[in-house]
């Protein structure tokens, strides 16, 4: 028989969106983009794993997402302070 395949749940779902919406005020920008998810998703070894057996280069991955994030507009922090504190209030 073959192995029952790991699905992720709900929870680790939210966490990982919440970590790339941390990231992405950390970076100061304004909207959660995909690339902060798979930056955040690169950090999981399942992620990681499964890129593995595409041969995938994660060290180039890695900075070229990096590159590109960095090189995204930054918002002023007054702006970054609001969009936080209301959606810590929301």
């Amino acid at each position: 028989m073959s192995e029952q395949p790991e699905y992720t749940t709900s929870k680790e779902v939210a966490e990982c969106l919440q970590q790339a919406q941390i990231l992405a005020v950390s970076l100061r920008h304004e909207y959660i983009m995909p690339e902060h998810v798979l930056k955040i998703l690169l950090r999981r070894h399942e992620f990681k794993d499964l890129l593995l057996e595409f041969d995938s280069n994660l060290e180039d991955i890695e900075n070229e997402l990096d590159e590109f994030l960095n090189s995204l507009e930054k918002c002023p922090k007054k702006l970054i302070t609001q969009l936080t504190s209301r959606h810590n209030s929301a």
